[in-house]
């Protein structure tokens, strides 16, 4: 069912270029955790998480600021905005239905998700961005797109996009997308993410055995020197821009800004020896490094 929507614009700091300032129309609700909506606003097509989705308002704190994390670290992302929703655009499978607030959206790119397929990404232009994917999710914790975990590794290839905005004709760009199981899991957040376990990690996520090929040191490296530069106000302005609605209370959000910055500084450090030694990178010695 269309459903018009008329609602004020929060702007969105992190993609200044693009402003819905409304929503005018849902057109199609998908079948994920969050419920997500292709919907068209006033400055085009879009997809949408609102207030009142299935995994509660922290999916929606995660996905912003993982996506400004994103692109702080230098991968590709959606535009992004934040605009002002009401009630009742969207029934979920469970009969709940959206509530009115502030709703995350991201700006619609031509393109598809990935099918999972080596040959695939030979099509990719900017192949190095999925070693920078790989050190976001490890960064993160997102368990979302790819988790190892012996008989139930978690392969979500459909959380790897291949957008054709920009690109090449028969050519693709990744674009870093969907991070609204960041840190936890889907699991409640808590103070509990400041702790030691959590930030020396030692998992790495988000590692498709495909995207092995284009993984290098160099790169890795370059992801890592970024990684290790992060300081506390910059992480203070992921969360700026997070409207009140979605945002965990001020003990939790203290823990998890300082273990954005501590996980940076463990990984600087790290990363490149953790993919070494669980086999997703040639030891350095024997490249001659």
């Amino acid at each position: 069912m269309l459903a018009p929507l008329h609602s004020s614009s929060l702007a969105c700091a992190a993609m200044a270029g693009w402003a819905p300032r409304r929503i005018r129309w849902v057109s199609q609700t998908l079948a994920t955790s969050t419920g997500a909506s292709r919907v068209e606003t006033d400055a085009g097509p879009a997809y949408a998480k609102f207030l009142g989705n299935p995994e509660g308002p922290q999916a929606l704190f995660c996905e912003l600021v993982g996506t400004r994390a994103a692109a702080w670290l230098g991968l590709p992302t959606f535009e992004i905005a934040v605009v002002e929703a009401e009630a009742e655009l969207v029934t979920y499978a469970d009969g709940t239905t959206s509530q009115a607030g502030p709703a995350f959206v991201a700006r619609e790119q031509p393109g598809t998700t990935w099918g999972g397929t080596a040959v695939e990404l030979t099509a990719v232009e900017n192949p190095e961005t999925l070693a920078g994917l790989v050190v976001l999710d490890t960064w993160l914790l997102n368990c979302d797109r790819y988790r190892p975990e012996g008989e139930t590794t978690r392969r979500n290839t459909r959380n790897v996009y291949l957008s054709a905005q920009d690109a090449a004709k028969g050519k693709y760009r990744i674009v870093a997308m969907d991070h609204t199981h960041c840190f936890t899991c889907g699991r409640a957040l808590t103070k509990a993410i400041g702790n030691i376990e959590r930030v020396q990690d030692a998992r790495v996520y988000g590692h498709f055995p495909e995207f092995r090929p284009y993984l290098s040191h160099d790169g890795v490296r370059r992801f890592a020197h970024r990684l290790a530069s992060l300081t506390k106000p910059t992480v203070e302005g992921f969360l700026a821009a997070v409207p009140r609605a979605w945002e965990p209370a001020p003990d939790v959000r203290a823990a998890l800004a300082e273990f954005i910055k501590d996980r940076a500084g463990f990984l600087g450090q790290n990363v490149r020896q953790m993919l070494v030694d669980q086999g997703e990178l040639q030891p350095a010695l024997e490249l001659g490094e």
